[in-house]
């Protein structure tokens, strides 16, 4: 488990530190000298499944592990742990800074800062970033610092931020500016500094990012609440997009297809019953989508709608959807109705069982009617959770592990990346206030 640090990301509020409880078929492969004298395979024969152990100092997390020191490894996949600990950072050019082989266009533009490599190491002292790969102008470590108020190694402290959260960044600053300005990151954070939580002051934060990056007498300190693993979870290599986007959205047709079936009779009295099916699609086009319920409602001629309405959808809901949005072959390739459900229901399928592993972590026992009551509040979380049948909804996120070891039905990555695409908007708004262009 990794040693803590206050700092965090500038762009999404989350540490570089973030621990993680092994779980009981790991321990055989973890390193002799992490828990003791004792083998590996000794510990994993002594570690039950559902509870949890000690092995020699070391916590092992069973199926119920609700310790807020660590996220358990039933919940958490390894590999977001280990990329979110990975730290990239802005740094301060100095008078005499010129171009070197490996400057990206964006980092010569720069006036104020450049691009460090990235340190998979853990931050020292919660301000020294060291192992850096590779030295970019011969810089290997730097001293780092959210506040921008301080005076580091070679200037200002250098800006830290996970690598896939700087990406997320470059994409919305191409495409909201047209270039990659990293100015105005290292700008607005010299002029404002951030809060408390870890933000840039006048940005809003997530009610989870809150509770646990600001909680008891200790706000430096990360509390790992059960529900809110998916704010660790990797944006931008999300686990379980591949296969999801592979297996289950392919489109299977060709030609002009239709969703739902249609009503046996049409009403002689409504009025959309003449339109062709053309002037139909138009009309769906101009409207939100709660709108297209409602006309479903009174209109029978609506009842089917074209599988090609949802591709603007697709394109003005999901727009952090790039590995669809950027292949040029995407309307030869995907089922636009499919994959726009299937994300959805995806997205509300994480907020519930969010919601459900919260309550359970605070309450730990749960009534008959809880798990009833909560399906019946969401018809797309209903809908989710009959899609995912595989999956035990009682055992909640760990089955995961068991039954997809290389996926996450409820995609937790996506639903990090479009919070952190909205947080980036927010930046770019929040810095034309403040004037920093």
């Amino acid at each position: 488990m990794p040693i803590y640090s206050a700092l965090h990301c500038q762009i999404c509020g989350v540490g570089f530190s973030i621990p993680r409880f092994y779980r009981p078929d790991e321990v055989a492969s973890v390193p002799r000298s992490r828990y003791g004298t004792t083998s590996g395979a000794q510990a994993a024969a002594r570690v039950g499944t559902g509870c949890c152990s000690e092995v020699n100092g070391m916590h092992v997390a069973g199926t119920r592990c609700y310790h807020t020191r660590a996220y358990s490894g039933w919940r958490v996949f390894e590999k977001d742990i280990n990329d979110i600990n990975t730290v990239v950072c802005l740094y301060s050019k100095r008078r005499h800074w010129r171009p070197a082989p490996g400057d990206e266009d964006f980092e010569i533009r720069a006036k104020s800062c450049g691009v460090t490599g990235v340190s998979h190491a853990p931050v020292l002292s919660d301000v020294l970033v060291h192992s850096i790969q590779p030295a970019k102008h011969g810089i290997r470590k730097v001293t780092v610092d959210n506040r921008g108020l301080h005076r580091g190694l070679n200037g200002p402290y250098a800006l830290p931020m996970h690598p896939a959260c700087f990406e997320i960044f470059k994409r919305q600053s191409l495409r909201i500016k047209g270039f990659v300005d990293i100015d105005l990151l290292w700008n607005l954070r010299e002029r404002l500094g951030v809060t408390s939580s870890y933000r840039f002051v006048g940005l809003p934060a997530p009610p989870e990012l809150i509770r646990c990056a600001r909680w008891s007498l200790y706000p430096e300190v990360w509390k790992c609440i059960n529900g809110t693993e998916w704010l660790t979870a990797n944006p931008h290599q999300v686990i379980g997009l591949p296969q999801l986007l592979s297996n289950k959205c392919q489109r299977q047709t060709f030609g002009s297809t239709v969703v739902f079936p249609a009503w046996d009779k049409v009403t002689p009295s409504d009025p959309f019953r003449l339109l062709p099916a053309e002037i139909k699609c138009i009309i769906l086009e101009d409207l939100d989508r709660k709108t297209v319920g409602n006309l479903r409602r009174v209109s029978r001629s609506f009842r089917q709608i074209p599988t090609s309405y949802f591709r603007p959808l697709v394109h003005k809901e999901m727009p952090w959807l790039w590995e669809v949005l950027d292949d040029p072959n995407a309307n030869m390739k995907y089922d636009w109705f499919e994959l726009f459900n299937t994300i959805h229901t995806s997205e509300r399928l994480g907020i519930f069982w969010s919601k459900r592993d919260e309550v359970d972590g605070t309450k730990l026992e749960v009534g008959p009617d809880y798990m009833a009551d909560l399906l019946q509040e969401d018809p797309d979380i209903k809908r989710a959770s009959e899609d995912f049948k595989k999956i035990k909804l009682e055992n909640s996120l760990h089955l995961c592990h068991q039954l997809y070891p290389a996926e996450d039905p409820s995609l937790r990555g996506l639903r990090n990346r479009k919070r952190i695409w909205e947080d980036v908007e927010k930046i770019f708004a929040l810095a034309e206030k403040e004037g920093i262009n």
